[in-house]
């Protein structure tokens, strides 16, 4: 599992982004980094220690604000050759390139992925990929998990299943799919008042995917009940 990795809001070079001082923005969220030189080396490293070159990463966008140029050169650095693009509302010329978007594996507005549980083949996870976080989405009462960034950590989501994977939210760092899980897991177990131990380990062991892949599969169940219901209601 640990080849696939989500990440978003990058915003490489981004003025307005990047620190208070040279801003044009009145009111916003700003970073703290002392020149965009330095934003851009910290998010480009953190992504370099920890992707490998053949492993995936899908960025639900707003790749960069920046020339073009810019844009080829901090692609060039990212040493993961395999980048998958779901469009931002900053992407605008990433969208009018096709030079620019030869910089990825793919470009979309949208994405549904599966992907299916080494610890059941004959069971899938499915996560709803788009740049914003929505309030409802497909397979949404079967388990299946949104990931969006744009909000930069600003929107807490009032339903389980929903992961902000934008840097602002990870200290500037990819998230994986493991971690993803684990923390669904996490929502999944609060929401019964219960506690998952070990909560400080970065990526779950073996017996906290379990209790995601159980916690799925319930919620599954439960909406397979309740669907049921409604169709004895209806004859």
């Amino acid at each position: 599992m640990d080849n696939i990795w989500f990440t978003s809001d990058t915003h490489f070079s981004h003025r307005n982004i990047c620190n208070k001082e040279l801003s044009s923005w009145a009111n916003a969220r700003y970073r703290t980094f002392n020149s965009i030189e330095e934003m851009n080396e910290r998010i480009i490293n953190n992504i370099n220690e920890v992707v490998g070159p053949q492993d995936i990463i899908y960025h639900l966008g707003d790749f960069s604000f920046g020339p073009r140029m810019e844009m080829y050169e901090i692609r060039k650095r990212i040493k993961c050759k395999r980048i998958r693009l779901v469009y931002g509302n900053h992407d605008t010329d990433i969208r009018r390139s096709k030079r620019l978007q030869g910089m990825f594996e793919w470009c979309k507005d949208y994405y549904q992925l599966k992907y299916k549980d080494i610890h059941d083949d004959n069971y899938y996870y499915h996560f709803i990929l788009f740049h914003y976080p929505i309030a409802s989405w497909q397979k949404q009462n079967h388990g299946s998990i949104q990931l969006h960034g744009h909000s930069h950590g600003n929107y807490k989501s009032p339903v389980l299943r929903q992961f902000d994977v934008g840097v602002d939210c990870h200290n500037f760092k990819p998230v994986s799919l493991n971690t993803i899980l684990r923390f669904t897991a996490l929502d999944e177990l609060a929401a019964e008042g219960q506690l998952l131990e070990n909560v400080g380990l970065p990526e779950p062991n073996s017996k906290q995917r379990r209790k995601v892949h159980n916690y799925t599969k319930k919620a599954k169940k439960l909406a397979q009940k309740f669907e049921e219901k409604e169709d004895e209601n209806l004859a």
